[in-house]
């Protein structure tokens, strides 16, 4: 049987084939309908192109642009990620709604979370037991006011595990407490031992139940201005949740519309300085209902609480500032016309969180009358802060090791 050839103009487009593919090369000639890739773009000749012809880009009579490729490409690119992205949000979505269901959880906490509070309701847990039922979980609320996480109060976490209903079948217990032991200046020590009770039933009564400790919201200083409720915090998570892997939910530096520093916004949100309001209190029912669901823990560092303390000597200001990682650090700055005592003079006492375990003394330059002058400040125990005279502990130590020479000076106490 003949074959038959065709024989003319070709009308199917073909890719240049040379020796970077069907890269353009300069100086080719190239027939009708070839189609070449430059710079990532792709042209087709409408014509015969002569050899002396340049780029594609700069000479439209010869080529027609067919494919940008490098702009669709990104386009492509970006409608994946956007889909990728829309797709995560439903997994998420769906994870959540899948996290509840069947979920038995507990919550232990105060005032801030006790239903039965007229004055502060609707409360909190109301909108976030609603939440879960709908997606058929199970939320018993055990919260009293009053309560406080350590022994400082009567009412505590650990009394309260006597009377929790049906221990053994939880499958989450929130502990939202603190802010008793804040208000009672509690210690780490009390912290720790409250901790240490409240695992040991954990793994005795229900050791699969997972455990999501709250940190304490902040709240307007009146309530404790001579204590940090970072103290507290930091107690919380240190001797606590990071200690036996709880969940940590750092309320204290990330829940919604509750900045530290501005106490106008937030009485916006709050009764009291402190008790949520009816319009703050689905806010951060959704807060808690998003971060037990997400199983991971938060805790945002946010520098120091700074704390005021009463000076026994005129003019003298002493602050106390107490860090995330637990540093205690005390600044002191003297007036210029300061005139020492000639003996050991009491300056204040500082508050239970700020003592040390044994005394110390810091050393530092003062002006009086012109004159710079070495000090030294020492700390007992019990608190007490008191101003050395140069003559007197310069005959005690003969020299100085360890001097501060800006004002204000600051040593760590702890």
């Amino acid at each position: 049987m003949a074959e038959l050839q065709y024989i003319g103009a070709r009308y199917v487009p073909k890719f240049f084939e040379g020796v970077n593919g069907s890269e353009w090369i300069a100086n080719t000639q190239y027939e009708a309908l070839t189609i070449v890739t430059r710079n990532g773009n792709s042209y087709t000749s409408k014509i015969p192109v002569p050899a002396s012809i340049g780029a594609p880009e700069n000479n439209p009579t010869y080529w027609v642009s067919t494919g940008l490729y490098n702009t669709q490409i990104e386009q492509y690119r970006q409608e994946v990620l956007n889909y990728r992205d829309d797709v995560d949000e439903l997994d998420a979505k769906y994870d959540k709604l899948n996290f509840y269901a069947d979920r038995k959880i507990l919550i232990i906490g105060d005032s801030l979370s006790d239903t039965s509070l007229a004055e502060y309701q609707p409360n909190w847990v109301t909108y976030f037991k609603t939440r879960v039922e709908e997606l058929g979980g199970t939320v018993v609320n055990h919260s009293l006011s009053g309560r406080s996480y350590s022994a400082v109060r009567g009412q505590n976490l650990v009394n309260s595990l006597d009377t929790v209903p049906d221990p053994t079948t939880y499958t989450d217990i929130i502990i939202f407490l603190g802010v008793n032991d804040w208000v009672s200046d509690a210690t780490i020590q009390q912290i720790s031992t409250a901790s240490n009770i409240f695992e040991e039933w954990h793994n005795e009564t229900n050791p699969s139940a997972h455990v999501h400790l709250i940190t304490p919201c902040r709240c307007t200083t009146t309530w404790n201005p001579d204590f940090p409720l970072s103290y507290i915090r930091c107690a919380l998570v240190n001797y606590g949740a990071k200690h036996y892997r709880w969940q940590i939910i750092d309320a204290y530096s990330e829940a919604p519309n509750m900045d530290a520093m501005r106490d106008s916004l937030r009485s916006l949100w709050t009764v009291d300085g402190l008790h949520f309001n009816a319009a703050y209190a689905p806010q951060f029912a959704d807060y808690v209902f998003e971060r037990v669901a997400s199983k991971t823990s938060n805790f945002i560092p946010i520098g120091a609480e700074a704390i005021s303390v009463d000076s026994a000597i005129a003019n003298v200001n002493i602050q106390l500032y107490y860090y995330d990682d637990g540093d205690v650090r005390l600044y002191m700055e003297l007036p210029e016309d300061y005139t020492p005592s000639s003996l050991t003079t009491v300056i204040g006492t500082l508050p239970l969180f700020a003592r040390p375990y044994r005394t110390i003394t810091h050393a530092f330059y003062y002006a009086s009358g012109g004159v710079s002058k070495v000090a030294m400040l020492r700390i007992d125990p019990n608190g007490t802060l008191y101003m050395i005279p140069e003559a007197l502990h310069a005959m005690r130590l003969g020299y100085i090791n360890v001097k501060y020479t800006s004002s204000p000076v600051f040593g760590n106490v702890d």
